[in-house]
């Protein structure tokens, strides 16, 4: 039975179309009159419409007025506009707002009418199919990314005008790739639309859950009652997440981490997002679960991001430079045996920054590699001068730290090659440093690695050595001739006699390995005495020099060449 809403003012004209549709159709329509847009309200909030034949001539609308209310009355019902104006402009805006067609009175009948109603109710269902497709996650059906941004939208308007409390939960699945690289993808997706099915059963009606991309969902809370409210639905959502379930046979429990942003006066959509997306990344890195968006520490993100994009450019801008620390063979007279060179940051707005403020970014994004080849190229270029120049004596070392990502990556040797082939510099003059960290993973490809390295006449050292646990098996397994022991043994160890006891024990163990050690952290006469009476020769540290620019080293380091007495 199709269920027809006229909408005409002339009652006589309203009885014809009753009966042209019924002489065409039979007895298979039921058709409800309005002779004013008031009625068409009525009658649209009262009955299941299937079609509207609209008129644009009404007592109490005007132009398309009409079609403005129905639409907003009714989105899914098609509107067919029937109407004396025959005025071409007025039927395109007609078609433009929205209407599925544009009929004129004198030349409708009948079999006109029934077609083009078929054809406007297919059409409305097209458009509302591929709306829906547009604007809803295609695996869960959930809303997707638009759809949720627009709702969002909505709901900050509403949050401005009523003050309640607006929560925006972002949340990710836990070692989703797990599932999806042991099981399969597909079981991954059976996952996915299992999991989107318990958050929206578990949220209100006026709630919404979306799908935002991968293994990442949103929800939206309107009209709470403060934080405690978001904290339990956040709560409630991470329980419902983690209860087991049975996939391809096997139970399977996964955990989320939720962060969730609050909204505010000035707080605009794709903002709230962000907030939200970064409390969830805090919940995941603390493992606590649950975060709630700080803006003292979003600030400190946003901050790490302008120093990330500032570093991305520091190197062809001449910004980054090195500073060398001396490594003094002790004995009567101290001499000189090696440089460290560790890289600086003369960030313009910032000053010169230590390695600790933006190493770790550049290793996070990658930049490491090609700021490492330059290290090392500037590092070999500056000793290779100093050599000619005779400031320094030709059997000087320069200590280079090597990056796990140098490593991994294969770019060390190549960087290496270019280095002694552009310095001139002898390769047993260089030594590589890594750490016991940036080694960690695949033992035989770091052998492999490191072997390469070894191959082309350098020497290789173990930095921060003792930090770690597996440090003294890896004495046996590591290509390397020499080991830095972490200053950490000597910062009391002059004052406890058991600390020494170990420093003097682990000093025995890299002898016993047939390798050099060097003290790191040498800061009193005290420590240095430690140091010689356990037999250690080579020492770094303030008590001779700290790390010094390439301009006032020359100066600085001349009595260590020349034997004199070691400097603070």
């Amino acid at each position: 039975m199709l269920s027809l809403l006229v909408v005409e003012d002339s009652a006589a004209y309203a009885t014809l179309v009753d009966a042209m549709l019924r002489q065409a159709l039979g007895g298979a329509l039921s058709v409800h009159a309005a002779a004013s847009l008031a009625e068409a309200r009525s009658a649209l909030r009262s009955h299941n419409i299937d079609c509207v034949l609209l008129d644009l001539s009404l007592p109490d609308a005007h132009g398309l007025q009409a079609l403005e209310v129905v639409q907003a009355l009714s989105p899914s019902v098609p509107v067919i506009v029937l109407t004396g104006n025959e005025d071409e402009e007025l039927a395109i805006s007609a078609l433009q707002q929205g209407a599925q067609d544009f009929i004129a009175k004198r030349r409708a009948d009948g079999e006109l009418l029934v077609r083009c109603m078929r054809y406007a109710i297919e059409r409305k269902r097209s458009e509302l199919r591929l709306s829906h497709q547009a604007l809803h996650d295609a695996l869960t059906g959930l809303p997707n990314r638009m759809l949720l941004l627009d709702r969002l939208e909505s709901a900050l308007a509403r949050y401005h005008r009523q003050r309640r409390a607006l929560a925006l939960m972002f949340i990710d699945l836990d070692r989703f790739k797990t599932i999806n690289d042991s099981l399969g993808h597909e079981a991954g997706d059976e996952l996915l639309v299992a999991l989107a099915g318990r958050l929206r059963r578990m949220v209100r009606p006026s709630d919404t859950v979306a799908r935002f991309g991968g293994d990442e969902f949103v929800i939206l809370c309107e009209e709470l009652h403060g934080q405690d409210e978001a904290i339990h639905v956040a709560e409630r959502a991470r329980s419902v997440l983690s209860a087991p379930i049975v996939l391809r046979g096997r139970e399977i429990a996964v955990d989320a981490s939720i962060g969730i942003a609050f909204g505010g006066p000035e707080v605009s959509a794709e903002a709230l997002l962000r907030h939200a997306d970064s409390a969830m990344y805090r919940a995941k890195r603390e493992g606590s679960g649950i975060a709630l968006f700080e803006a003292a520490l979003h600030e400190a993100a946003l901050a790490a991001l302008e120093l990330e994009h500032a570093l991305r450019g520091a190197l062809e801008r001449g910004e980054l430079e090195l500073h060398y620390q001396p490594v003094v063979q002790v004995g009567e007279r101290p001499q000189l045996f090696a440089l460290e060179a560790l890289l600086r940051w003369r960030h313009s707005g910032r000053g010169l920054l230590a390695p600790e403020e933006f190493v770790p970014i550049a290793e996070e994004t990658g930049m490491i590699v090609p700021i490492g080849a330059w290290v090392l190229r500037e590092g070999a270029r500056q000793l290779s001068e100093w050599i000619k120049t005779g400031v320094l004596p030709p059997s000087t070392l320069l200590s280079v730290n090597l990056s796990g990502a140098q490593l991994a990556s294969q770019a060390a040797r190549r960087a290496l090659e270019e280095t002694l082939a552009e310095s001139g510099l002898p390769a047993r003059n260089i030594c590589l440093e890594v750490t016991e960290t940036s080694i960690a993973g695949d033992e035989r490809a770091t052998v492999r690695a490191l072997s390469q390295l070894r191959e082309l006449g350098v020497s290789l050292a173990l930095d921060d050595f003792g930090t770690g646990y597996s440090s003294l098996s890896m004495l046996r397994s590591l290509p390397v001739q020499a080991v830095k022991i972490d200053r950490a043994f000597l910062r009391q160890a002059a004052d406890d006699e058991d600390l020494a006891r170990m420093f003097g024990a682990v000093l025995g163990v890299v002898h016993a390995a047939s390798l050099h050690a060097v003290a790191e952290g040498v800061e009193s006469k005290a420590q240095l005495s430690l140091v010689r009476a356990a037999g250690c020769e080579l020492v770094q540290g303030f008590l001779f020099a700290r790390a010094l620019s390439a301009a006032e080293l020359p100066r600085r380091v001349s009595k260590l060449v020349g034997g004199g007495e070691a400097s603070r």
